[in-house]
């Protein structure tokens, strides 16, 4: 009896050595870690589909992370998310994300996701400029405030000498509402970003005004991912790996279309042919480098659409980040 006593306690002493050894310092993490990532829609934000899909994280973390992913309607949307904690990482336009950032929500630029075509789109032969719309012509664009509406600005004070000039005749609209809107000519215009764009300017009964690509190019960032500063204080692995599991996830994209295509059609309920023209077509710059983001800042601040100045991009993102 004695013996098998003897031996019981080796043996528990032996799992507790294991297990003890196991979650040690140097060990790889154990607990499983939930990861919540508020985004809109579109083909854009193929880079956090992916990293989910993928499991990129898991490689860097050393054990699994949970990604959740809520597809939400605008970026003034998933910034009430990040200021309540709902999420922890969130993916928008540039102009919210900068709006959030100086609103002291406690996030900064993670990464930069994509590079998208813009354009102003309208039903109306008449409207050849800014200066022939009237105040009754709707524009359809998400939401004030918005990378969109944030454009029509750049555009009117360019060529109308005040930014807000056409601030009345916005129509705040989802990309698809807008695109519908301007088929049944509810609206005079729509303001949006590829996929819609591509559609849009395949239809001969409609005509765009060159004013809004030419402020804004193509290759200047349209949406970043941001997260919290307190994500990156208190699990700094977690955040490294995010970090590089978005770059991973770019790198997926340019390297297998395919691939990417499939993962894409998936989270957006449409067939692998559509997500790869969409993927491939050139209105969409997938690079985890941004571009352009002191000239929006500049102007936000200068056309009171923010009321703190940004004097350095580190104000913006973090160090990790590459690009201006």
């Amino acid at each position: 009896m004695k013996k098998i006593i003897a031996l019981a306690l080796c043996l528990v002493m032996m799992f507790s050595c294991f297990c003890a050894c196991g979650n040690s310092d140097g060990g790889e993490n154990t607990e499983q870690k939930t990861l919540k990532i508020g985004i809109q829609i579109g083909v854009g934000y193929a880079p956090i589909f992916i990293m989910q899909a993928q499991k990129f994280i898991d490689k860097y973390y050393g054990s699994e992370v949970n990604v959740e992913i809520s597809q939400l309607d605008s970026g003034a949307s998933v910034n009430e998310g990040l200021m309540s904690g709902t999420f922890d990482i969130g993916a928008m336009g540039l102009a919210p994300a900068i709006s959030a950032i100086v609103a002291g929500v406690g996030c900064k630029i993670i990464s930069n996701l994509n590079c998208q075509a813009h354009g102003l789109m309208t039903n109306k032969e008449e409207i050849k400029s800014l200066s022939d719309i009237k105040s009754g012509d709707k524009i359809a664009l998400v939401k004030e405030g918005s990378f969109q509406h944030i454009l029509l600005a750049m555009a009117a004070e360019k060529e109308l000498g005040d930014a807000h000039a056409l601030d009345n005749n916005i129509q705040a609209m989802s990309h698809v509402e807008g695109m519908a809107a301007l088929e049944s000519e509810t609206v005079a215009l729509h303001l949006t970003t590829s996929q819609f764009i591509a559609m849009e300017r395949q239809n001969e009964k409609y005509h765009e005004i060159d004013i809004v690509k030419e402020i804004w190019p193509d290759d200047n960032t349209f949406l970043v991912a941001i997260a919290g500063t307190k994500l990156q204080q208190e699990d700094p692995e977690l955040f490294d790996a995010v970090q590089k599991a978005l770059s991973d996830s770019i790198d997926f994209i340019n390297n297998d279309i395919d691939a990417a295509a499939e993962i894409v059609a998936e989270n957006l309920q449409m067939t692998v042919e559509e997500a790869k023209e969409n993927l491939s077509d050139g209105t969409t710059i997938f690079t985890p480098e941004l571009k352009g983001v002191m000239q929006m800042a500049d102007f936000m601040y200068e056309a009171d659409f923010i009321t703190t100045k940004i004097n350095s991009i580190d104000e913006l993102k973090f160090d990790s980040v590459v690009g201006n």
